[in-house]
């Protein structure tokens, strides 16, 4: 018997960090350890699926304790998360993207929140496959970063089932190629999306053990 069919408010295009206009969407836990675990080898190959002269030095934020990182917690009381102290929050008229904190080196990140129609646990996680795929389909010249294994990915972030999808995108106003690292969570009728953006895709690398470390402070609170 299949899932129940899922859907959510209708949203307009994907654009990358188009500030308020972002749609609906991001475990990153380790994609370094990702990398070895599941390619067999060192993780700048994956830099070499965006560019040959791509840059891997590790930003400074890299190196700061979670500890000191700027606190949030959503208005409804459903998850917290941390981001670099250096790091500068950008408010949005878009009541769904409810964070969004851009960083040096091109790097962006946001959470957003909206209510599905179905609630989603670990058990019926397939059933959401279908809206994330839509999603995910909907960015200008999306295309997944070919690894080997499947994606997405199935994951469990800060005790939240969901899906990981790693992808570049071309902006439509420079045509800049950047990379995504887009989380799907689900927590019964909410679902909560993480964005880590690189732009351009060349920092991916080198930005992924500083995204690594932001994802790893996020924790869905207890139902009240």
């Amino acid at each position: 018997m299949s899932g129940p069919e899922l859907s959510e408010p209708p949203v307009s295009a994907a654009r990358p960090w188009d500030r308020s206009r972002l749609p609906v969407v991001p475990r990153w836990v380790g994609l370094i350890a990702l990398v070895v675990v599941l390619l067999g080898t060192s993780a700048w190959v994956i830099g070499q699926q965006f560019s040959s002269s791509a840059t891997h030095h590790a930003p400074k934020d890299t190196l700061a304790p979670t500890s000191s990182y700027s606190r949030f917690q959503d208005p409804t009381a459903t998850f917290r998360v941390g981001y670099p102290p250096t790091w500068k929050r950008v408010l949005t008229n878009n009541p769904q993207l409810v964070l969004l904190a851009e960083g040096p080196h091109g790097a962006s990140f946001q959470v957003a929140e909206t209510k599905i129609t179905a609630p989603v646990d670990a058990a019926n996680l397939a059933s959401a496959k279908k809206l994330t795929e839509r999603v995910v389909k909907e960015g200008p010249q999306v295309k997944l970063i070919p690894l080997r294994y499947h994606q997405p990915e199935e994951i469990s972030l800060g005790d939240l089932p969901g899906y990981l999808y790693l992808y570049t995108f071309v902006d439509p106003t420079t045509g800049e190629t950047g990379a995504h690292a887009h989380y799907f969570l689900f927590d019964g009728k909410t679902m909560i999306t993480l964005v880590f953006q690189s732009l351009p895709s060349t920092n991916f690398v080198s930005l992924s053990p500083l995204f690594d470390r932001i994802a790893s402070t996020f924790h869905a609170l207890p139902a009240h």
